[in-house]
């Protein structure tokens, strides 16, 4: 087995300690013991990570890396869904894993934090990986959601007035923002008929037409502003003060350390690979 055949446990893994904790959940007594098996799932996403470290880190470093491409059940692009993993991917996942395990440790530390706390943490992990390996478009809405639902939730973990209040300002502008990002993905479905990214930058290096159509434009700056609310640009901004000061403190950590930066590298993927990089 190729370290490509193993780019799903980077998703995978993450999920099944969501699992464990939901276990240790449903049986009182293994409570903590399911919480520190949840943190040990990290441990076959460094292993992985590690394995492409030479390909991504070889002649040329990141930014020359080659693109690895791994399609799940073994249908290809543009049918299928296609896990990317290129030196801004493996950059990506590396701080996700860095953080995310420095904030685990420290969760673990305390005893306050429950394994129903590890089961969205672990939800949240595995869905910004996601954000970082997927090759579509509709597969990252998908993984940005799953990203959300588990913070709306971290975010008020604590159930103080201020942190169920943040989170609910969170879940409303994360939902208008994703409206947004869902008209984005419909543009281009329209306009070009596929959703994969490698898919949808060769259309438009193809065709000056479709390059410089105003639907394709439009469609850019729609996937900016559904992510833009998840970096917090201005004027996307206004959930962030409130929802790092009133989540508990890992929460806040993997927040502003981590989650609005996979928010960013994945725009400045899009905006690179169909030509917007104007904006």
């Amino acid at each position: 087995m190729s370290s490509v055949d193993l780019l799903p446990l980077v998703i995978v893994a993450p999920l099944a300690g969501s699992a464990a904790a939901l276990a240790g959940k449903l049986w009182k007594r293994a409570d903590r013991a399911m919480s520190i098996v949840s943190v040990l799932s990290l441990a076959p996403v460094a292993v992985v990570l590690w394995l492409f470290a030479p390909r991504m880190l070889g002649k040329g470093g990141i930014g020359s890396a080659s693109a690895v491409r791994y399609a799940l059940g073994g249908f290809g692009e543009p049918y299928g869904i296609a896990l990317v993993m290129d030196g801004f991917a493996w950059l990506s996942c590396v701080l996700v894993l860095v953080i995310s395990l420095l904030v685990a440790l420290a969760a673990l530390s305390r005893s306050r934090y429950g394994s129903s706390f590890y089961f969205f943490l672990m939800l949240l992990i595995a869905g910004m990986f996601g954000v970082s390996l997927t090759g579509d478009l509709f597969t990252m809405f998908v993984a940005f959601e799953v990203v959300a639902i588990a913070a709306y939730v971290l975010i008020a973990y604590d159930r103080t007035d201020t942190g169920l209040i943040a989170s609910f300002k969170y879940l409303m502008l994360s939902t208008v923002g994703i409206l947004f990002f869902l008209l984005g993905v419909y543009l281009i479905y329209r306009d070009i008929g596929t959703l994969s990214i490698s898919h949808v930058s060769g259309a438009v290096t193809a065709s000056r037409e479709v390059r410089d159509a105003p639907a394709v434009h439009l469609a850019l700056a729609a996937l900016c502003v559904g992510i833009g609310v998840r970096t917090a640009f201005i004027p996307f901004h206004t959930w962030l003060p409130e929802a790092h000061a009133y989540a508990p403190h890992p929460v806040s950590a993997i927040l502003s350390g981590v989650l609005i930066k996979v928010s960013f590298f994945a725009m400045v993927r899009i905006l690179f690979a169909f030509g917007g990089d104007y904006l």
